[in-house]
């Protein structure tokens, strides 16, 4: 009996040991998240070390969130709920509540970021977040509804699962909002509907959610969710509280960004962080000056004639470098066609010689063009064939160039994931052009659930609603003015939002718009001569990516302002860091290149230096 009571007590002692360490361990990061003032944004889950196979959600924000320059850490709801709101504010002026991983609240949640909020704190909240209690029930109404004014969390409600959730389209209430969402122009028609290359209108998963009457005002709604019966919703809402902004959004972007679908996620977080809570960030392109890229496809022998007659018409400038990508085999349809590229052989070979003065040769594809395509969408092709194919292609142009292959397109946009993407990784690729994450910016893909690799980078088509070659833009009857527009339009927003956008057609296209192209062409020289927009090839953009990554970075709140801190083993030199002008002063220092610009200063590091520490004192 003795014995069974010390054994009891052990227990019971052992029990309270790993309670108390697990307290005290929560304690210590409590502590270190309100004193240590690093800037940091939070992303509140439920239970981080035993998500399971919602891990995988949380990896696509933070790959984001990596790619975007911001410092972060991953907290339990629960822990977060002990912490002072108002102290939060001052080092985590953003807390993010991701889709599918902080679906639980445990009852303080709604006065707490009530008044986090109203101390200056922004709250996003994501599709499904606080509808379910602790046991993992549906709420028949979201905790958050009082703060919103909308329930999103009708399933009990209705008792019917079919009315609780459904599909629709998203529209933008103006192309204001589209803008201030950082939608390029190309991924919404004329009535701001999101729509997508060669599908038109996208259809999303969505939550039907109940509205108070007058409890939000039109101008909180940034876009609205439209069912196929016409019933309008709200998708994207923004709120003033106090010093700060709640912001919900109905779509999944966790989720869509696990399978291809990147741009929702990447602006959301955007607009979150860098307009409306003005954090500082490192920039992920060079100098910080964003533009556009170009991609030209030569499929076959068409482009014998029309290579040559863009240089003759002068559509091709050695001070914009471009990217090529040929088929290098000698059939297109069928093998013994003779209609192919013929890379290794005469013209083809001078073409490519020629095309070495106006930026990068890379590869497109296994071969023959139409044929390698349909044999990868009729699953005729072993992994063995494909890479074979696909590595034929690029020792062809390798031998003539006498350079490595480092991007590539897939024919017909044709490109079987992760086979494709773990092929150019054994190649030696870095970047390929990619009809998924259409209208995004270069990252590293997400295909169902699963990072695909972090060393060869996916670059998103820029579509013209759903088209995107100039020959698929002639068919639809777009205007040249509706063309020039949409080229000039995406080469400015890619300054504004200091990123790059790809585009994408054949030099058999040019003939349907050559003024256009030309003047086109002619505008972007002028612009980057003077300095207002960059163009440069995937493999540029994508070596400076891959390299900005490795870079360690900090911004640290202090009395007398704000320290930044970078490192990069490969070097700082062309890294840009964005800090905001608001209490700040102009940075200064050696190496050190400052452009003012909305809301920020742009601070670009030119020297040839490893490690940087820099001070921004307060107004």
């Amino acid at each position: 009996m003795k014995r069974k009571t010390l054994y009891i007590l052990l227990a019971a002692l052992f029990v309270f040991s790993i309670v108390s360490f697990y307290m005290y361990q929560m304690k210590t990061e409590q502590d270190a998240l309100v004193n240590n003032s690093e800037l940091k944004v939070l992303l509140a889950v439920n239970h981080k070390d035993t998500l399971g196979d919602k891990k995988q959600l949380m990896k696509a924000y933070e790959s984001v969130l990596e790619e975007e320059g911001v410092s972060h850490k991953v907290i339990d709801i629960y822990q977060l709920m002990t912490m002072d709101p108002a102290k939060t504010v001052h080092n985590n002026p953003v807390i993010v509540f991701p889709d599918g991983v902080a679906t639980m609240f445990y009852g303080n949640e709604l006065d707490w970021l009530r008044t986090y909020v109203e101390q200056g704190g922004i709250a996003a909240v994501v599709c499904d977040a606080g509808t379910k209690d602790k046991r993992g029930f549906f709420l028949e109404h979201a905790v958050l509804t009082p703060l919103f004014g909308f329930n999103y969390s009708t399933y009990d409600e209705t008792a019917n699962k079919d009315n609780a959730f459904g599909t629709g389209y998203i529209k933008f209430t103006s192309s204001q909002n589209r803008e201030l969402f950082q939608i390029p122009v190309g991924k919404t028609d004329e009535d701001n509907y999101l729509i997508g290359y060669i599908y038109g209108k996208l259809e999303y998963p969505l939550r039907n959610i109940s509205v108070d009457k007058d409890a939000i005002k039109d101008e909180q709604v940034i876009a609205q969710t439209v069912d196929k019966k016409g019933i309008v919703g709200p998708c994207i809402v923004v709120k003033q509280l106090g010093k700060g902004k709640l912001l919900y959004n109905n779509l999944p972007l966790g989720a869509l960004k696990l399978d291809s679908d990147d741009l929702m996620l990447r602006s959301f977080l955007r607009t979150t962080l860098f307009k409306y809570a003005q954090l500082p960030h490192v920039l992920n392109i060079p100098q910080g000056l964003g533009g556009i890229v170009i991609n030209w496809h030569l499929d076959s022998d068409v482009e014998h004639d029309n290579f040559p007659r863009m240089i003759a018409k002068g559509l091709l400038h050695p001070n914009l470098p471009m990217s090529f990508h040929v088929t290098a085999g000698d059939f297109l349809d069928e093998k013994g066609d003779g209609e192919g590229f013929m890379a290794t052989q005469s013209p083809g070979r001078d073409i490519i010689l020629q095309i070495m003065n106006y930026g990068q040769v890379g590869s497109h594809g296994g071969w023959a063009h139409n044929w390698f395509a349909k044999q990868l969408e009729e699953n005729k092709l072993s992994y063995d064939q494909v890479y074979h194919y696909i590595k034929i292609n690029n020792d062809a142009i390798k031998e003539v160039t006498n350079r490595p292959v480092t991007e590539y397109s897939a024919p017909v946009g044709v490109y079987p994931q992760p086979m494709n993407t773990e092929i150019l990784q054994k190649l030696g690729v870095r970047v390929y052009y990619y009809t998924g994450d259409s209208g995004s910016i270069m990252n590293r893909t997400f295909y169902q659930g699963k990072l695909v690799s972090d060393k060869v980078l996916a670059f998103p088509v820029m579509p013209n609603g759903k088209y995107a070659s100039f020959a698929e833009m002639h068919e639809a009857g777009l205007s040249a003015e509706q063309v020039n527009k949409w080229l000039e339009d995406t080469a400015a927003f890619g300054v504004k939002t200091h990123s790059f956008r790809l585009i994408y057609s054949h030099p058999y296209d040019i003939v349907h718009y050559e003024d256009t192209i030309l003047g086109f062409l002619n505008w972007l020289d002028k612009n980057k001569t003077d300095g207002k927009l960059s163009v440069r090839t995937m493999t540029d953009v994508a070596d400076f990516y891959l390299r900005f990554l490795k870079t360690k970075f900090n911004f640290t709140k202090t009395k007398q302002g704000l320290k930044v801190k970078l490192s990069n083993p490969e070097g700082l030199r062309d890294i840009t860091f964005a800090v905001p002008k608001q209490h700040l002063s102009e940075p200064k220092g050696q190496n050190l290149k400052v452009r003012s610009e909305g809301d920020y200063y742009y601070v670009t590091i030119e020297g040839d230096i490893n490690e940087l520490e820099a001070d921004m004192s307060n107004n």
